[in-house]
């Protein structure tokens, strides 16, 4: 990594380590830069979006947009604002910003700039859960960089291999995202090592919450909530935050759990990050649910439910009907949980995100187990064959929960009534076994347990009798 002192310091030199991702190198080279030209402040704004200081940001591209005249300095300015756009969640005017910064850079013939447009635009589709759209804009950017093997393609392959991962995991082909995270991972950890790199860190944690490595997950999590505590970074702080607080959830931490949701909460709702306040508030939900408090698991899930509509984001949206779908479920309102359950199905399918789809059809069978007993085992095994594509672990554990009370329910005893599914049948010997027992435990209560007694109610002898109820440990 260059150090300031061996540097002429001068614009280009900044420009050229911030497309490096060497933000914090070009943070202290910009102060030896007493100039005030729009370039130097576009410059100054590129790295204060990097350290999540988006007013500071956003002045010196006011101050830029006063005087720029230069058609290579307005191309970046453009991109500069497409960025601050970004993470401020003015999306559409992220687009706008983002396409002409491409058509700028086509002009002058710079095709890194162009990739680095491409990305942008690639990720602002990704954050907006459209994600063939997403996946067309980075192939673009990826087949404008193939070849080149300097530091500034390396850095934007390492950007574009997270981008992929992230799409993979949204989908559920965690395979495939385990491998993206890895490879930008080790690619921004040399190129980069700061922000990027702890974002990447945070995804990959979350994939093994997926995968149920949960140990392990709160590990890599905690190295990078590390990094965001150390820049200072609120806005990543929070996303960090949660996915720690889901490892905690399923370790049975749940005070501890409880903190850190409340913390990245604040933090979404400080800065206006209305997505990822559905994001926690959908977290409570699954927190509350694990203790068993329904009523505050519905509260939150409600709220998770209307922050995704204000955000427009059919992604989060989804989850949290999933979400009040298993609490009307737990709550015996069938039909208000078949409705919640079949609209959240009708996002995953349409934003093909195993995510949302795998559960809502084991929810989905789970329900039907009551309702309509038939259609329980094909919703089951819809899902299961979902699974074979995305091994959630959670979801598998789900998968054979709902499976046992399939199989269970086939026969039960309701009162004084045996009771067979005829569109569930039980096989033979289960069927025999369970009626024996039923049978045998009926003539004893009603015979005082005298065997003799209990033979002649069954139409059979003491004998019969004394040797099922020996069998059976009755």
């Amino acid at each position: 990594m260059p150090q300031v002192r061996d540097l002429q310091v001068t614009a280009s030199v900044v420009a050229d380590l911030i497309d490096a991702g060497q933000f914090t190198t070009a943070e202290k080279a910009l102060r030896g830069i007493r100039e005030h030209t729009p370039l130097v402040h576009v410059l100054r704004a590129e790295v204060e979006i990097y350290f999540s200081r988006l007013r500071e940001a956003e002045h010196w591209l006011d101050q830029a947009a006063a005087a720029t005249q230069d058609v290579a300095v307005a191309a970046r300015y453009t991109m500069a604002r497409g960025e601050l756009s970004y993470w401020l969640y003015r999306y559409d005017e992220a687009e706008e910003y983002f396409h002409m910064a491409l058509h700028f850079y086509k002009f002058l013939g710079e095709t890194f700039r162009q990739a680095v447009a491409l990305y942008n635009l690639g990720r602002l589709e990704r954050r907006r859960a459209r994600f063939e759209e997403a996946e067309r804009f980075l192939d673009r950017a990826t087949e404008l960089v193939t070849g080149r093997n300097d530091r500034y393609a390396e850095f934007l392959r390492g950007l574009l291999s997270f981008n992929f991962g992230a799409i993979k995991l949204y989908i559920g082909q965690l395979e495939p995202a385990e491998e993206f995270f890895k490879e930008a991972a080790a690619i921004l950890k040399l190129s980069e090592g700061q922000r990027y790199y702890g974002v990447v860190l945070n995804s990959l944690g979350g994939l093994y919450l997926y995968l149920g490595r949960y140990a392990e997950a709160l590990e890599v999590l905690r190295e990078a909530k590390g990094i965001f505590e150390n820049l200072g970074i609120l806005h990543d702080l929070e996303y960090v935050s949660n996915n720690m607080a889901l490892a905690l959830t399923q370790l049975g931490r749940y005070e501890e759990a409880e903190l850190l949701l409340q913390e990245s909460l604040e933090l979404a709702q400080r800065v206006g990050n209305v997505a990822a306040a559905s994001l926690f508030l959908t977290s409570f939900t699954e927190l509350y649910l694990a203790q068993g408090d329904l009523e505050k698991a519905h509260v939150y899930g409600k709220r998770a439910l209307e922050y995704a509509e204000l955000a427009a984001n059919s992604f989060e949206k989804g989850r949290a009907l999933i979400q009040l779908g298993r609490i009307a479920l737990l709550k015996r309102r069938y039909c208000a949980g078949e409705r919640i359950l079949r609209q959240a199905l009708d996002i995953g399918e349409r934003l093909q995100s195993r995510e949302i789809e795998v559960p809502a059809c084991l929810y989905l069978a789970e329900l039907m187990l009551v309702t309509q007993p038939m259609k329980a085992r094909e919703w089951l095994a819809r899902a299961e064959a979902l699974l074979t594509e995305y091994p959630n672990a959670w979801f598998r554990a789900e998968l054979e929960r709902i499976r046992q009370k399939t199989e269970a329910d086939r026969i039960r005893v309701e009162g004084g009534y045996f009771i067979v599914d005829g569109t569930r049948l039980p096989t033979w010997y289960e069927a025999k076994e369970a009626l024996e027992i039923f049978l045998i435990r009926k003539a004893l209560e009603q015979t005082d347990h005298n065997l003799a007694r209990a033979g002649e109610l069954l139409g059979t002898t003491r004998v019969h009798v004394y040797k099922k109820k020996k069998q059976y440990g009755l």
